[in-house]
């Protein structure tokens, strides 16, 4: 019936939001506290002064806002986590990063809101600190 398939969509957009707040709580270090910055365009001059690629996803871990400011904050995370690897890496592991990246962004297209949209940025930065290791 139409009530039993909105619950189980309900569920499965709950299911989706709890593993996501899940994920970014272990990736954020223990000792991170809250993000430093007041306001995006203090945001975006930390993810640029970050030393590391890691330090760049952590502060973006700690300051995204769950809207479409983080497709802003991930695109200075993979840039900067880019530098490290995309120079000496192998066609078949750039192949590899590229697949992981189209799938951060076609696993939220077809979904409404700029929600999925953070979700996707998130997916891509760290799938790129990932392949980054620094």
């Amino acid at each position: 019936s139409s009530a039993t398939h909105a619950r189980f969509y309900m569920l499965r957009i709950s299911m989706a939001c709890a593993v996501f707040a899940f994920s970014i709580a272990l990736a954020a270090p223990a000792s991170a506290g809250e993000c430093s910055a007041s306001a995006g365009p203090e945001t975006i001059r930390l993810l640029r002064e970050a030393k590391t690629c890691k330090q760049s996803l952590k502060i973006m871990q700690l300051c995204g806002a769950t809207t479409s400011l983080d497709v802003q904050y991930a695109e200075i995370v993979i840039e900067k986590c880019e530098r490290d690897f995309t120079g000496q890496a192998s066609k078949a592991r750039l192949a590899a990063y590229r697949s992981g990246m189209q799938r951060c962004a076609s696993k939220y297209a077809g979904k409404s809101g700029t929600m999925y949209v953070s979700f996707a940025a998130h997916c891509q930065a760290a799938l790129a600190a990932r392949f980054s290791g620094k």
